[in-house]
């Protein structure tokens, strides 16, 4: 039997492992844990990336690491209203290019939360975009919610109404 070391592995089949794990892990753990796979870590370009308030102390830390081009997916949890994710996430990366996002979720938003990151997304192909309002907007109709230049003038039709 032959012994292979986990570093040694070709970084196709590193990142193909990657794909089990999540963006802290890659970055945090992996990347700054293990000196030999910093640069296979960062290199990294199809990164899952969920913040919730477990998240918000690491946040800062990623924030340093992550590189946006290599995020696909993006899911924004605002556990509390008042504890506007939203807003931190956008103070944090500004206003953020995502060459290769597929798919934003924002959940438990107010309006004008969404309309806020909405703002400070650049998207440059198109997404699955994953909504959930706060419960004091559900079951309302806003037609201004979200702006159509945000889309580059395609109207999106509400499957709800």
């Amino acid at each position: 039997m032959v012994c292979v070391s986990f570093v040694s592995l070709p970084i196709g089949l590193l990142h193909r492992i990657f794909d089990f794990f999540d963006t802290q892990t890659i970055l945090l753990a992996i990347g700054r844990g293990y000196h030999q796979l910093h640069a296979v870590s960062n290199s990294y370009n199809r990164l899952k990336f969920t913040y919730h308030s477990s998240s918000q102390y690491n946040l800062k830390i990623i924030s340093r690491y992550v590189c946006l081009e290599n995020i696909i997916s993006l899911t924004i949890k605002n556990e509390n209203i008042n504890n506007d994710r939203i807003d931190r996430f956008v103070k944090l990366f500004g206003t953020c290019e995502f060459r290769r996002l597929s798919s934003l979720a924002v959940i438990n938003c107010t309006c004008e939360q969404l309309e806020n990151l909405l703002q400070h997304i650049d998207i440059e192909s198109p997404i699955t975009l994953s909504i959930d309002l706060h419960s004091t907007y559900r079951g309302t109709t806003r037609k201004n919610l979200l702006p159509p230049d945000i889309f580059n003038g395609q109207v999106i039709a509400n499957s709800s109404t």
